[in-house]
């Protein structure tokens, strides 16, 4: 995928502390990403890494977002390592490149992740949404192997970027592939009343819309529609995405690498032109603006010391979800960026959705 060749990893994972491809012990890399991470913030600008290897920096950047966070050098470390490629992984069945719209855009697919065991009763389902920036991103990195063991099928969806259309496309996606999703639950022995969705960054701020635009699906597109199915899911975990698009920059702080309100900020780009002038578009694309008391449970996790997206925008939804009686949970995580280690918080996620999901809900 990152397409360089084996003298570049070699040098790469040398550099981590590695004596051979393959071989690096996880305390390693994260011993080596932690040194190169001069700011502590949980994530590597191009200014971080060794002058060497700058050159790479594009390729480990798997969703091209301007960092590497501890996933993306983790993976580009054990690329090689088959037992890490959720293709060759033999516990469950995989569903690839299923259209949600017939003869849609390129992007308009997903996959769907089944447990190889048979269950008697339908499985409740977890939506991975990819994050990039809304200009980047695939959905290929979706943590599917540890919700399949947790009981759970998963389905990670691309969704058109806003090089392709701006929004509400993003989340016309969304919804329609839920829809979509739900019209063919019987097939796959899904349980169409337990959908779940998680997402990272501009992921998770689709899934955040996901779970207070259910009460209206003013941006679903009707024309596709399938049948009249709802595009409602009843729980939805965030990881650090933006809330509240026209307060980004006066909630960011000193140490903030974007200017939000350029024109070529992501948002801005997002929504068509510089974000203070689509001021009408920017609010309809903040989940913060459709709070209502019939939303879905949520679960926010944000790095308390995030450069790209305030922790203030997490903050701020969980306080108007809970004005609301919504439940909803925060979780702060003291010291980390824009991106943390799954390996220590997804068990904190799957615990929250076998919580919401579970059978007697």
């Amino acid at each position: 995928m990152f397409g360089c060749d084996l003298k570049t990893r070699l040098l790469w994972t040398l550099l981590a502390g590695s004596c051979a491809i393959g071989a690096t012990s996880a305390q390693g890399q994260d011993n080596r990403f932690q040194q190169w991470d001069k700011n502590k913030d949980g994530q590597l600008v191009i200014e971080e890494l060794p002058q060497q290897l700058r050159a790479n920096f594009q390729r480990v950047d798997r969703n091209q977002d301007g960092f590497i966070s501890q996933d993306e050098h983790n993976r580009f470390i054990n690329r090689d390592r088959p037992a890490t490629d959720q293709r060759q992984d033999k516990t469950y069945e995989s569903h690839r490149d299923m259209a949600y719209v017939p003869n849609g855009h390129r992007r308009q697919k997903l996959d769907l992740y089944l447990p190889l065991t048979k269950s008697d009763n339908p499985l409740p389902l977890v939506l991975f949404v990819h994050g990039g920036g809304w200009k980047g991103g695939d959905k290929g990195s979706a943590p599917v192997r540890e919700f399949i063991e947790a009981g759970f099928a998963v389905a990670s969806l691309n969704y058109r970027l806003s090089q392709h259309a701006i929004f509400p496309a993003q989340i016309n996606d969304c919804k329609t592939a839920v829809q979509w999703l739900r019209t063919n639950a019987d097939q796959y022995n899904i349980d169409p009343d337990r959908f779940g969705a998680f997402g990272k960054s501009a992921g998770g701020h689709l899934v955040c819309l996901l779970g207070t635009t259910s009460h209206n699906d003013q941006h679903a597109d009707s024309s596709r529609k399938p049948g009249n199915m709802t595009s409602r899911v009843q729980a939805v975990c965030s990881w650090y995405g933006p809330t509240e698009l026209l307060t980004m920059n006066q909630q960011s702080k000193k140490d903030s690498v974007i200017d939000h309100d350029d024109k070529n900020s992501p948002e801005s780009l997002l929504v068509g032109g510089a974000l203070q002038t689509k001021k009408d578009l920017a609010k309809s694309a903040s989940p913060f603006e459709h709070v209502t008391p019939d939303d879905a449970s949520f679960l926010i996790m944000h790095g308390s010391r995030d450069r790209l997206v305030p922790c203030l925008q997490s903050e701020s939804l969980h306080q108007k979800l809970k004005s609301n009686g919504v439940n909803s949970q925060l979780m702060v995580i003291p010291g980390a960026g824009h991106g943390f280690d799954r390996r220590k918080y997804l068990p904190t996620v799957i615990q929250f959705f076998q919580k919401e999901l579970h059978e007697s809900k």
